[in-house]
């Protein structure tokens, strides 16, 4: 290598370390705080996390304690002190409060717990269902059969969670009413719907045995229906 060539590659190396220099001078701050900010924020998460699962098991142990708690109205408080939460995170403890509430005769108490659970819009619809059908079954006879129809047309929609339960309850609303054709008509699409389970397909093909409806009008379990097919059998006469 000539010496200018020399000269040449020292003043490029030169060069390239003053623009290197220059730019960590510039940006390297920059470049520091950035990735301290990454580490804590890595950190913060990771803390967070452990928080959250150190909480959500303290959180599980109290609610194990208070359900096996005997006395339902001890029971009914210790729950009552984990269903504080707005949403899906206290839904849960509400409807074990509520259940311990009428289990120690206290249906007003029962009935305005479960009330919260369903006023609350941030909780998830099937939560929201299965209280109305706990509000139902606490109230019973109380309600009256119109007002008991109505509740149940809000859960018998395609999608909703509990919607064979629901017409269930339904049919057996509108017999009682003295409306057979609809009775007959919910139950019938009950026991021909293929996620109704074997107790339940037997109990809507009793009444609908009961009621006269012939074998060949109610539909066979179809594919997929969970259980052993319970017999529709003869027509009462």
């Amino acid at each position: 290598m000539s010496e200018s060539d020399s000269f040449i590659s020292e003043v490029s190396d030169e060069l390239r370390r003053d623009r290197l220099f220059a730019f960590f001078r510039r940006w390297g701050p920059f470049l520091i705080a950035g990735l301290v900010l990454l580490v804590g924020a890595s950190a913060y998460l990771e803390w967070r996390r452990i928080g959250d699962d150190r909480s959500a098991a303290q959180r599980g142990d109290a609610m194990l304690a208070a359900v096996r708690t005997e006395a339902p109205e001890a029971r009914a408080a210790a729950l009552a002190g984990l269903a504080t939460d707005a949403g899906d995170r206290g839904v849960i403890p509400a409807l074990l409060e509520a259940e311990a509430l009428a289990a120690s005769e206290q249906a007003d108490a029962a009935l305005a717990t479960l009330d919260r659970v369903i006023d609350d819009a941030a909780v998830s619809p099937v939560y929201r269902d299965l209280a109305r059908l706990h509000r139902l079954g606490i109230r019973g006879d109380a309600v009256p059969i119109a007002e008991r129809i109505a509740e149940l047309d809000q859960m018998v929609g395609p999608d909703a969670p509990f919607r064979l339960v629901a017409l269930e309850a339904r049919g057996l609303a509108r017999l009682q009413s003295g409306d057979i054709a609809a009775a007959r008509e919910d139950l019938t699409a009950v026991a021909g719907d293929p996620l109704a389970t074997r107790d339940l397909r037997g109990r809507v093909l009793e009444v609908l045995r009961a009621l006269g409806t012939p074998p060949e009008a109610v539909p066979a379990a179809a594919p997929g229906s969970s259980g052993e097919v319970v017999p529709a059998g003869p027509a009462a006469p």
